[in-house]
């Protein structure tokens, strides 16, 4: 009876109904304490598959054993369920970004995970995230080569990776942030090292998508504390200049105007190094610890911070920048729906030369249907927009017939 092809499909249907919140009266919510209050916000099911699937991935990347394989099969069915698997890949995107550059993870469970999806999405859709998986692996060797020839010079250790923009999520470029002395050094050494080899590529420096490991010598011991690249920024500017102030603290104006880094964006990071339970690196110069963070308070490295763990990680900090990279709006997956569809219907005509719209909206749907059922009024708005652009066109006799100008 359990196999019975009925049953089956009951069961493929219920499944798909509840991941696709067919029923709106029980969405899938997160709880986000606000203040006093808890808000509920509604999460698709995309964005806890993709979750899931950091969860799977985390472990000893020499572990060949940490490939479940009742998990995995039941990430292909989940897979399967999800009617707009687009959303599913900008989620999974930002999440696999992050866990290749900041964090161990097993590449055979990663992989396996991509095989699921090519299965059922084809190559098209695992492109960007297997192009992701060999730019780590390249800028390994890159690493290892600058390493050999460079570590002496260096007045720290510097591990760069070399990453393919378009395979990467978009960030939004920080061009007013001012690096430590030390960071200014390292990346100058490894540019006139890459262009030896690469003279026509143009690197960017993105500090957002780095981490630092700081070791700093407390009056009660010695941490070695690992930040982003904010944080210790942050970190070395006010060891620096508090010191020269001779107790006096660096203010957040003057952590702004010698960072580069706007009060809104830079009150988050002090305070996650300021504020973090147990892990207070920074104290207020005459202050209460429970006042309000303002702009004019003095900061100093807190000379009583006394702690157990040697290793110390820092919270993240929310900031405005930060929340705009680790999101996918509504609006972003509209404009990355246009391009597919502009493509498809390109392709289409492309062959067939003229088409009417009914046959146009019903093989572009047919297209598409293993990533995202585009809705025919979608469908028609980008055909407007590709006549604007001279890629087709529309008889001069009959409105409903389109042909595709070579």
């Amino acid at each position: 009876m359990r196999n019975h092809p009925d049953l089956q499909r009951a069961r493929r249907e219920a499944l798909a109904g509840s991941v696709n919140q067919d029923n709106e009266a029980h969405p899938f919510v997160r709880r986000v304490k606000s203040g006093s209050t808890v808000d509920e916000k509604k999460v698709p099911f995309a964005e806890i598959l993709a979750m899931y699937t950091d969860v799977m991935a985390r472990g000893d990347e020499h572990d060949s054993s940490a490939t479940d394989t009742s998990a995995l099969d039941g990430f292909g069915i989940l897979f399967s369920a999800i009617r707009d698997k687009d959303h599913f890949a900008a989620h999974y995107k930002l999440r696999l970004a992050k866990l290749l550059l900041q964090s161990s993870y097993n590449e055979d469970s990663v992989r396996a995970m991509l095989g699921q999806m090519q299965r059922q999405c084809g190559k098209v859709y695992t492109h960007k995230f297997e192009g992701m998986l060999n730019d780590v692996r390249a800028a390994g060797s890159t690493r290892e080569k600058f390493r050999t020839g460079h570590a002496n010079s260096l007045s720290c250790e510097f591990e760069p990776n070399v990453l393919t923009m378009a395979f990467w999520p978009p960030t939004k470029p920080d061009d007013t942030f001012v690096i430590p002395d030390s960071l200014r050094d390292c990346e100058e050494c490894f540019n006139r090292f890459y262009r030896r080899t690469h003279p026509l590529r143009q690197l960017r420096w993105q500090p957002e998508r780095g981490a630092a490991v700081l070791n700093i010598a407390f009056p009660r011991g010695a941490k070695e504390v690992a930040a982003s690249v904010y944080q210790a920024a942050i970190m070395i500017c006010v060891d620096t200049f508090a010191s020269a102030a001779t107790g006096a603290g660096v203010t957040l104006t003057v952590l702004s105007q010698r960072l580069g880094i706007e009060i809104g964006e830079l009150k988050p990071l002090v305070a996650s190094i300021l504020f973090a339970k147990g892990l207070a690196l920074f104290r207020r110069v005459n202050m209460s610890a429970t006042a309000r963070l303002a702009d004019t308070d003095p900061l100093e490295m807190n000379p009583d911070f006394a702690s157990k763990i040697r290793k110390i990680k820092l919270p993240s900090a929310i900031t405005a920048r930060s929340a705009a990279s680790e999101t996918v709006s509504d609006t972003q997956i509209d404009a990355s729906r246009a391009q597919v569809i502009d493509a498809a219907v390109v392709r289409i005509m492309k062959s067939r030369k003229e088409l009417r719209l009914h046959e146009i909206q019903s093989m572009c749907v047919q297209q598409l249907q293993r990533v995202f059922v585009p809705q025919p009024r979608a469908i028609k708005q980008r055909i407007e927009h590709l006549i604007q652009t001279d890629y087709i066109k529309r008889d001069e006799r009959e409105l409903d017939l389109y042909q595709f100008l070579a």
